[in-house]
């Protein structure tokens, strides 16, 4: 048929995937799903004072705003958070939680902002 070109047709999920993860989109969506999961799992006050940041081989790591949450979430209330944490992220193992102390600023991702961010073109 004239007029045809000869590109290949592909899924449009396989295309954005592609968009997201060459962009770093992915990622940075990815920790913000793992940041609203864990505030989902601990609730109001400890997120208050909390920020997931990443979860890697089992491993989530997350920022503490203080010495004294630091001291009551490794000492008290830590088994309690890897049960509560495991069960929100069915399908990804949390076998054990690292506080540390940091910058627990968060900030939603806004479509548009991401993608300003991101896109080149």
């Amino acid at each position: 048929m004239q007029g045809q070109s000869n590109r290949s047709v592909k899924k449009l999920s396989d295309v954005l995937a592609s968009y997201l993860a060459k962009s770093g989109l992915a990622r940075e969506l990815g920790t913000f799903n793992l940041q609203a999961t864990w505030e989902q799992a601990v609730g109001a006050e400890i997120a208050e004072h909390t920020r997931a940041t990443s979860l890697k081989a089992g491993l989530l790591r997350v920022q503490v705003d203080s010495t004294p949450w630091l001291h009551e979430l490794n000492t008290f209330r830590k088994e309690q958070l890897l049960g509560t944490i495991g069960n929100q992220l069915a399908g990804r193992a949390v076998r054990d939680i690292e506080f540390r102390i940091g910058d627990i600023k968060k900030e939603k991702p806004s479509s548009t902002r991401l993608l300003n961010k991101h896109d080149k073109t």
